[in-house]
């Protein structure tokens, strides 16, 4: 198993227990200053994202299902491809094996029209990022959440 760095500004995540309370797959080593090079975990108000010392600050992969881009496909899903594909009709919604969650666009699509959705994601670093935002929607009380079932 890889350890990560961390970089905590807001001190949030005091120890590498409440690390793991979080995202027990993933050993990370938090700090309060971002790394000289490489990629590493940056933990603040919004969440968790991973980022890189060697790139500009803006690029980052963050995932919010609470705003932002993805929160607004979840809400304007009409009649999208994905859901024609898996059969999704009025009144018939299936259940879904997503066992490639990933950052988790289609799972929250498919759980917000009404389907029943198992996501696994292999990636630990992945698997971190979705957890994050999936705990904050379910904190947020987004009511899709309750028909997605994460497994790492």
């Amino acid at each position: 198993m890889m350890d990560w760095v961390g970089v905590d500004p807001l001190h949030q995540v005091v120890s590498r227990d409440e690390a793991m309370l979080r995202s027990p797959w993933l050993q990370v080593d938090w700090q309060s200053a971002p790394p000289e090079s490489g990629h590493y975990f940056w933990w603040d108000e919004h969440g968790l994202a991973l980022k890189s010392a060697d790139f500009d600050s803006r690029s980052s992969v963050h995932i919010d299902f609470v705003g932002g881009a993805q929160a607004r496909r979840v809400k304007a899903v009409t009649g999208e491809a994905l859901t024609r594909a898996l059969g999704c009709q009025k009144g018939l919604r299936p259940a879904i094996v997503d066992t490639t969650a990933g950052l988790g666009g289609d799972l929250s699509v498919l759980a917000n029209i009404g389907c029943h959705v198992l996501a696994m994601e292999r990636h630990p670093v992945i698997a971190a990022l979705f957890n994050d935002a999936f705990r904050r929607a379910q904190e947020a009380e987004i009511p899709w959440c309750d028909r997605v079932n994460f497994q790492q």
